[in-house]
C-alpha cells in the first residue's frame, strides 16, 4: 500500500459521525470537553479508518512497536491505545500541561532513535498526525525516510498534513501543493476536486465553528481555511522478492512508467560524492557491479541490468548476483542464462561491440526490448533503451563521468580509480577507447530519446560528459 488521499468529508464522515467513531475519539482529548483541534475531524478520523482496516489484516497487536511522531495532547493517540490494547511512544519536540508526550526531542536525532531502538527494520508503526507540515522542507522528507527505512517489514506508517493549490509558507507551517507531496511521500493521489472538497469542509458541522471560535472569524465570509489536510498510508513490502505470478512481461513495461521521471544510475566516481538517499522515492535503474555501494546506503534501485560479457568472472558475477537476490526487477542477457534462476530476472537477447567508430547510426538502438537490446560503448545505453521503452518523459543521470583513465585497474585490484569503488575493475580496453564509444553511445541515446518524446538530462557531479543539459541533483528534491 502506498496511498495519498486528500481528506473529503463526503469520505471521512460516515464513519467519523454515522458510526460514532469521532465520539469516541473525542473522549481521548487532554485539552478538556472533548476539544481537538479545528481540522482534526479529517486527520484523526483518517487515522481511525486506516488502523481498524490494519488491524483486521493483522497487523496491530499487543507488544508491537509503534511510534507517534508529533504526538502533542492528540486524541488519536490515546484513542488507539485503548482501542486496540497497545502502546504508542509518543515524541514532540515539546510539551503541554497534559499530553502523550513520553519522549521530548527531534526525532531525527541520532542519540534519540539509538535510544529507543529505532534502527532499519525495527518499527511495526509510525503515525503523524497534522505535525509534519510544521518541519521545513529537508526535515520534512528526511523524517519519511526514516520511518520508512525502520518501518519492519508489513510495518505502516499513517500521516496527516496541509495541502493547499498553492505553495505557501508561513512561520511555522508550509502548505505544500499535490505535485511537492507526491515528491516528499511517494505515490500518486487519489484522484480529486479540490474545489468540491473544499467547498464541503467550509459547510462543516464542525471544521466551521472550530475555525471560527479559533481565530475570530468568520470563515465562511473570508473564504478561509485557506488549506484541507491530505491522508498518507504506507505499507512496507513484506519482502523484496518479486513472485514470478506478479512481476510484469517484458511486453508490459512498453509505457509502464508514461509522463513519469527517473534516474539512470552510471557507476563513475562522482557517485561517491552523489547522495543516493535522495532518491528514495523515485524510480531509478542501476547496472553492473552497483551492488559495491550498498554497504554504504540504504537506497537500492528500483531496476536493475547487466549485459556486461564481464559477467562471466565471478567477482563480477557475485554482485550481479547480489542485486538480482534483492528481489529488484532485472534485466539480464539471455547469454548468461544459466547463472541466473531467480524469479525476477528477464532475460533479453544483446548485440553490440565494442569497436571503434566514428558515430553510431540509428540502427544502433533498440526500439522494443522484447526482440532484444544494443549494447554498443557502454550498458548505460541498454539502461537508456530500457527507460525510454518504459515510456519515462524525464530521464536524469548520474555517476555518468565520462573520464576513464588509460590502463587503470584492469581487475579488482584494488587500484580502480574509473568508478565509485577501487575494487570495481575496468574492462580491459584503452581508456581513449572507452571515452569514445562512451561518448557515441550517449549522442545516440539523445537523438533517439528526443524523437521518442523523452527528455534527458546530466545531473551527474563533475565529470566530462557534455551530451545533455547540464542540471543540479540535489535541486530536483
Amino acid at each position: 500500500m502506498n496511498l495519498l488521499r486528500l481528506l473529503d468529508p463526503g469520505q471521512i464522515d460516515p464513519f467519523a459521525y454515522e458510526q460514532g467513531n469521532l465520539a469516541e475519539i473525542r473522549k481521548h482529548s487532554l485539552l478538556g470537553n472533548g476539544s481537538i483541534g479545528w481540522n482534526y475531524p479529517m486527520d484523526y478520523s483518517f487515522v481511525a479508518m486506516m488502523f481498524d482496516e490494519l488491524s483486521k489484516q493483522g497487523k496491530v497487536k499487543p507488544g508491537m512497536k509503534f511510534i507517534d511522531i508529533g504526538c502533542g495532547p492528540g486524541a488519536i493517540h490515546g484513542y488507539l491505545e485503548e482501542k486496540y490494547g497497545i502502546k504508542i511512544v509518543g515524541i514532540d519536540m515539546k510539551r503541554w500541561p497534559s499530553d502523550y508526550v513520553d519522549l521530548q526531542g527531534d526525532f531525527l536525532d541520532t542519540a534519540l532513535r539509538k535510544g529507543l531502538g529505532v534502527k532499519p527494520n525495527s518499527i511495526d508503526a509510525f503515525i503523524s498526525v497534522s505535525a509534519l507540515e510544521h518541519l521545513p522542507t529537508p526535515k520534512n522528507r528526511q523524517v519519511i525516510k526514516l520511518c520508512k527505512e525502520c518501518l519492519k517489514p508489513g510495518g505502516f506508517l499513517l500521516a496527516t498534513a496541509a495541502i493547499a493549490e498553492i505553495h505557501e509558507t508561513f512561520a511555522d507551517q508550509t502548505n505544500y501543493t499535490k505535485k511537492e507531496i507526491e515528491s516528499i511521500y511517494g505515490g500518486t493521489f487519489e484522484p480529486y476536486d479540490y474545489k468540491a472538497v473544499f467547498s464541503r469542509w467550509r459547510k462543516h458541522r464542525d471544521i466551521v465553528p472550530a475555525y471560527m471560535k479559533r481565530y475570530k472569524k468568520n470563515a465562511l465570509a473570508a473564504n478561509e481555511p485557506n488549506f484541507l489536510t491530505f491522508g498518507y498510508a504506507y505499507v512496507k513490502p513484506l519482502a523484496k522478492r518479486v513472485p514470478a505470478a506478479f512481476l510484469p512481461k517484458v511486453e508490459d513495461y512498453r509505457n509502464y512508467h508514461k509522463g513519469q521521471r527517473c534516474f539512470v544510475v552510471g557507476n563513475g566516481p562522482s557517485l561517491r560524492k552523489t547522495n543516493l538517499e535522495l532518491m528514495f522515492n523515485d524510480v531509478s535503474i542501476g547496472m553492473n557491479r552497483i551492488a559495491l555501494i550498498y554497504k554504504d546506503t540504504s537506497w537500492r534501485p528500483s531496476y536493475y541490468s547487466v549485459m556486461t560479457d564481464n559477467i562471466s568472472k565471478e567477482t563480477w558475477r557475485v554482485d550481479a548476483v547480489q542485486s538480482v537476490n534483492e528481489g529488484i526487477p532485472s534485466f539480464v542477457s539471455a547469454h548468461y542464462r544459466k547463472f541466473f534462476e531467480q524469479s525476477n530476472v528477464h532475460f533479453l537477447s544483446c548485440k553490440g561491440h565494442g569497436d571503434k567508430m566514428p558515430s553510431y547510426p540509428d540502427s544502433y538502438w533498440s526500439h522494443d526490448i522484447t526482440k532484444g537490446v544494443t549494447k554498443y560503448g557502454s550498458t548505460i545505453l541498454v539502461s537508456l533503451e530500457i527507460a525510454v521503452y518504459m515510456g519515462f518523459k524525464e530521464i536524469y543521470l548520474i555517476g555518468c563521468d565520462l573520464g576513464f583513465q588509460e590502463n587503470c585497474g584492469e581487475s579488482n585490484s584494488g587500484s580502480d580509480k574509473n568508478h565509485f569503488s577501487a575494487d570495481y575493475g575496468t574492462p580491459g580496453c584503452p581508456g581513449h577507447i572507452l571515452n569514445h564509444n562512451m561518448h557515441q553511445s550517449h549522442v545516440l541515446a539523445k537523438r533517439m530519446a528526443e524523437r521518442a518524446g523523452t527528455k534527458i538530462y546530466n545531473a551527474t557531479v563533475g565529470g566530462n560528459l557534455k551530451v545533455y543539459e547540464r542540471v543540479n541533483y540535489e535541486e530536483l528534491f
